[in-house]
């Protein structure tokens, strides 16, 4: 494989490990007519689809700036959120100028592969905070109350929902705690059967995205089964 189909795949790769798709040597349909880009990155994060267009130039030589432009055409042209140029010598200087105005990031494949995972853990943080409100916001209508007295709904395991508004409370908090970087971070309980629980902790950004992800389906489908039971009552 040549040096710069071998450096596509490289990129290519980096995106998948982030669980997003990408596809080298694609074809995209623009309003002016069909593009080829080296890779094409598209996925979900918080809650928003994005589309990534991606140029590798494994070259000897600093890219110039007839490039930064071309690629501003095909990402406007797309409707893509973002154009990415990879170069592991650098840019030319009016490169650098023009990619400043627009929505392209010149970096290298090393450089992205550190900032980028801290952007997508940044943007899962993001998602997490928004399914947490939602499942808070659904907890709530399980309860109701009149006057100074609030009870929870027939059908309702007043347990269950106790356990519900801890877990969001613990992993709000988790969230909130990133910021700090004081690490081990706890996020979750594992709310045990015989009274010996246990705090889930992260002790690094990687592992709390891991984490949180499983506790936020937990807690997900925790919210599920309530509402299933008030239906069925």
């Amino acid at each position: 494989m040549p040096a710069w189909a071998d450096y596509q795949e490289e990129a290519a790769h980096f995106f998948r490990s982030l669980g997003l798709l990408a596809l080298t040597n694609a074809a995209i349909e623009g309003a002016r007519g069909r593009h080829k880009v080296d890779v094409e990155v598209r996925g979900e994060r918080a809650g928003q689809q994005l589309l990534w267009i991606v140029e590798c130039k494994r070259w000897k030589t600093r890219v110039s700036k007839l490039h930064v432009a071309a690629l501003i055409g095909i990402v406007q042209d797309v409707g893509a959120d973002r154009g990415i140029l990879l170069s592991e010598v650098g840019f030319q200087s009016g490169a650098v100028a023009l990619a400043t105005r627009s929505n392209i990031r010149l970096t290298s494949l090393a450089e992205l592969r550190h900032e980028s995972t801290w952007e997508y853990q940044d943007l899962q943080f993001s998602d997490y905070r928004r399914r947490l409100a939602q499942v808070q916001a659904r907890l709530k209508t399980f309860t109701v109350t009149r006057g100074n007295v609030s009870r929870t709904r027939k059908g309702v395991d007043g347990d269950q929902l106790l356990r519900g508004y801890a877990m969001i409370s613990i992993a709000q908090q988790a969230l909130d705690a990133v910021h700090l970087n004081r690490w081990p971070i706890t996020y979750g309980l594992t709310f045990s059967t015989d009274d010996s629980d246990e705090y889930l902790r992260a002790a690094s950004r990687s592992e709390l995205v891991h984490g949180l992800e499983l506790e936020v389906d937990r807690v997900e489908t925790l919210s599920l089964e309530l509402e299933a039971n008030v239906q069925a009552w």
